[in-house]
């Protein structure tokens, strides 16, 4: 494997995708990041659209049956920083759409995920001794549907699942 090909695995790794070499990509990405009045912020925005043969959906089965399929993404990732105290806001949003139904109706799909986290450092047991405290509070809503069933005939239902999730977390 030569230094693209291993950049390409790497490149495949870090976004947990599941496709072949021969599958192609355009991709466009924008990232700005300010600081404004103590606090830090960025958006970031990546947009494309993958052409190939590549798993039809993740699972956890240890061999993915590859398809030719078409999928179009987006993206976004929203994060800010207050200096003062140290709290941290992560939003992160994520749209996949399967091709036209007009070209494929029985693959049409789309799914789409949404991500809130909110870090806040826990001071005075962070200061007594040695390791970091954050109280952590996330939320996680997706929602996947199935255009047209197999058939072609009538829509599928919906899935949608929404996750509260809070703790403590400690790092040393």
């Amino acid at each position: 494997m030569g230094a693209q090909g291993a950049r390409r695995a790497e490149s495949a790794g870090r976004r947990g995708d599941c496709r072949e070499d021969s599958a192609w990509s355009r991709e466009l990405g924008l990232a700005v990041s300010k600081n404004i009045r103590g606090i830090e912020g960025s958006l970031e925005s990546d947009h494309g659209r993958i052409v190939g043969r590549m798993a039809n959906a993740l699972s956890d089965a240890p061999v993915q049956a590859l398809e030719d399929g078409t999928v179009r993404y987006l993206a976004l990732r929203a994060t800010a920083n207050v200096l003062k105290t140290n709290t941290q806001f992560r939003l992160n949003y994520t749209r996949l759409a399967g091709p036209d139904p007009s070209i494929a109706p029985a693959m049409s799909s789309r799914a789409s995920r949404v991500d809130l986290v909110v870090l806040q450092p826990i001071s005075f047991v962070s200061n007594r001794g040695a390791g970091s405290w954050r109280v952590l509070f996330g939320y996680q809503g997706s929602s996947r549907e199935a255009l047209l069933n197999a058939a072609g005939a009538e829509p599928t239902v919906p899935e949608k699942i929404h996750r509260f999730s809070g703790g403590v977390g400690v790092s040393f």
